[in-house]
């Protein structure tokens, strides 16, 4: 661990407590104030310090707000262990799959507007979807398929029910066939993207099974046709500009990369968290990307995600910027896919169902930690994490930088250290 010693000696002389900042996102207040206790809240303060001072987490902003108030805001160890760096409150991450909710309120207010519907076939914006078919047996070099029983519709994309190939589905013949296709060689635009995707079977019929693959990067494409303007284009006039998320981006500007966190990822005989300083994962963040992909393409501060996540626990609005209406976002946070009815999210998210862009809590007793029904949470791929919870009023948010996700739990230990400091 002697990568971590210069770390370790900064941190022992900075307390691990709770900063406030200009830049926190939301009004602040004592955590007493909101119902939420202070000494408890130091337990989450501690718990993800013992993860740095182990050399398991690089560092880590954490944020904790009720009844629209910042009750708690901690940033802990260093957003760059080789230049020494700390980690603040306006440390920039990769959010990667928490842009998912993003491009999901996008769709929507599309939908609002009555210029897409959620029953819409997506061949209506997408003509080469139009005609999707289904593997059904033989091999990736000689598939048999069948037509779509259904079209595939913008609801299947919101609630990952399209029947496109992803995750716990690695090995299946589709998997080689996207493999073959590639959709990601030579650098693509969102458009090219798609239509090589639409080469693609499907690996089981649309609407028979919650599968985590393409599908809200496909949304981005049906934003794009739809509304006339590149994607991130529209995320910043619909969403970002009117919520003041003034460091949420695709491309990271040079003048706030000094603000960028380094990811760190665990090799697998778990020695030490290493950089990562592969170009094809750099280049993400880039301007010379030119994919824009809704499924986990942006990056984002705590302050500003903060921000996304009030506007939704408040109905659609914040600071008199309304971008959903409240029944809207009803309508995302209610399962499509309920828990009992999904082996993946099961195992991925015992006791959660999911909606329209959100896993939702529909099963308290099978989560196996405290919360509400109808909470809703999403993560990202560097282990980054939040929940809302409306019952309570609740935000939770956790970012930080380290892969793979979910090796350490720490999104099951955010929450349940959240619900413990709740007191009223």
């Amino acid at each position: 661990m002697a990568r971590f010693a210069i770390a370790l000696l900064f941190l022992a002389a900075v307390p691990a407590r709770c900063v406030f900042a200009a830049d926190a996102g939301l009004p602040q207040v004592s955590p007493g104030e909101v119902g939420l206790s202070e000494s408890r809240l130091e337990r989450l303060t501690q718990h993800m310090q013992a993860y740095v001072d182990q050399g398991e987490l690089a560092g880590v902003v954490l944020a904790v707000a009720r009844h629209g108030k910042l009750a708690y805001l901690s940033s802990l160890g260093q957003a760059d262990i080789e230049q020494n760096v700390a980690m603040t409150s306006d440390t920039i991450f990769r959010i990667h799959s928490m842009t998912k909710p993003i491009t999901s309120v996008a769709v929507m207010i599309l939908v609002e507007e009555g210029r897409i519907k959620t029953t819409d076939p997506i061949g209506r914006y997408l003509p080469e979807f139009s005609d999707a078919k289904v593997f059904v047996g033989g091999t990736a070099e000689d598939p048999e398929l069948e037509p779509s029983r259904r079209p595939i519709t913008i609801n299947h994309l919101l609630s990952h029910t399209p029947g496109m190939g992803g995750m716990g589905y690695e090995t299946h013949p589709t998997a080689r066939i996207f493999e073959a296709v590639a959709p990601f060689a030579d650098n693509p635009t969102l458009e090219t993207w798609a239509s090589r995707l639409a080469r693609v079977p499907l690996t089981r019929q649309p609407g028979e099974e919650f599968i985590y693959g393409p599908a809200t990067t496909l949304l981005g494409r049906v934003v794009e046709v739809v509304a006339g303007m590149p994607f991130d284009e529209f995320l910043s006039r619909r969403i970002f500009q009117p919520l003041g998320m003034n460091d949420t981006y695709f491309v990271v500007p040079e003048s706030k990369r000094s603000r960028f966190a380094v990811a760190y990822e665990m090799p697998t005989d778990g020695a030490e968290l290493l950089p990562v300083t592969r170009e094809d994962h750099e280049m993400r963040w880039k301007p010379v990307n030119r994919l824009r992909s809704g499924g986990g393409g942006l990056a984002s501060t705590t302050a500003d995600y903060l921000r996304f996540s009030q506007m939704l626990l408040n109905g659609g609005v914040l600071d008199g910027q309304r971008i959903l209406a409240p029944k809207t976002v009803a309508l995302m946070t209610t399962p499509v896919v309920h828990s009992a009815d999904s082996e993946f999210l099961q195992i991925v998210a015992p006791g959660y169902g999911f909606g329209l862009g959100f896993a939702v809590l529909d099963d308290l007793a099978a989560s196996g930690k405290p919360g509400s029904i109808g909470e809703y949470f999403w993560a990202g791929a560097a282990d980054t994490y939040f929940f809302i919870d409306p019952q309570e009023q609740l935000i939770g948010l956790l970012m930080t930088q380290r892969y793979p996700a979910g090796q350490l739990q720490l999104r099951e230990e955010l929450q349940t250290l959240v619900y413990q400091a709740l007191v009223e």
